[in-house]
C-alpha cells in the first residue's frame, strides 16, 4: 500500500517516520532561515529503511505570515519509487496566530 504522507510503500500494522530539520537564521532580524531537512521511514513488516535528505528553507513575509519550502530525496535505502513519488516535498505559506506584532522603534 501506498502511504501518501510518508511517500512509501508500507505494509500495515506498522510505519515509523522521523523528520528532523537544522536551520540558520540569515539577513536583517533573521528574516530568512535556511538549513537542512532528514527523514528516517522504517517499515518493519517490510524490512526497509530509507532515508531521505534535502534543504528546507523559511523567509518571514510579516509578523504573521511565513513561506516555506522543503525537499528530500531518498540518500539511502531500498526505495524504488523514484524522484517524483519517493521524495516529499511542500511549498506553502504559514500563518502565525499568536505571534504578536512588531512593536516600531522611534528615534
Amino acid at each position: 500500500m501506498f502511504e501518501e504522507s510518508a511517500r512509501a510503500v508500507i505494509a500495515p500494522p506498522w510505519v515509523f517516520l522521523a523528520r528532523l530539520g537544522y536551520v540558520g537564521n540569515l539577513g536583517r532580524d533573521d528574516f530568512l532561515k535556511v538549513g537542512v531537512l532528514g527523514e528516517l521511514i522504517s517499515v518493519p513488516e517490510r524490512k526497509m529503511l530509507t532515508w531521505r535528505l534535502g534543504p528546507i528553507a523559511t523567509a518571514r513575509i510579516s509578523d504573521h505570515f511565513d513561506a516555506l519550502l522543503a525537499l528530500t530525496m531518498v540518500v539511502a535505502g531500498r526505495d524504488t519509487l523514484g524522484p517524483t513519488l519517493g521524495a516529499f516535498g511542500i511549498a506553502g505559506i504559514r500563518y502565525k496566530w499568536a505571534s504578536g506584532e512588531a512593536t516600531p522603534s522611534f528615534p
